[in-house]
């Protein structure tokens, strides 16, 4: 079961926003932020070839913005990055919510939501 790894989800809601592309570059921009603080070198994200140009500008700009060159960002199919699975598990068990929220709320660290506004 996920919960008995050893591990901690933040979950980007950008729910508030209506446009699907805006909330994604709203919650990259989000996650480049929280990412600075902790000094983090390596981004994960799961490949949507529709949205990869897109998402390296933001990344791109991001990075720059928040001042953390050193962090790499990559695309990875989740067969690649069997993390991906779980990040994918635990964000559609909080979005469905009830049972399937508490269920996965163990390793929910913290819940951010993101808006234009960023």
């Amino acid at each position: 079961m996920i919960c008995e790894l050893d591990l901690s989800v933040t979950i980007y809601d950008a729910s508030p926003i209506t446009d699907p592309r805006r909330g994604r570059r709203a919650a990259l921009e989000a996650v480049v932020g929280d990412l600075a603080a902790v000094s983090a070198t390596r981004l994960v994200i799961e490949q949507d070839d529709s949205l990869l140009a897109a998402d390296r500008a933001v990344l791109y700009t991001a990075v720059r913005r928040h001042g953390v060159p050193q962090l790499v960002y990559e695309h990875q199919r989740p067969a690649a990055e069997p993390m991906l699975w779980v990040s994918d598990a635990v964000v559609w068990c909080y979005a469905k919510g009830g049972e399937w929220r508490r269920r996965v709320q163990p390793v929910i660290n913290s819940v951010t939501i993101v808006d234009v506004d960023g």
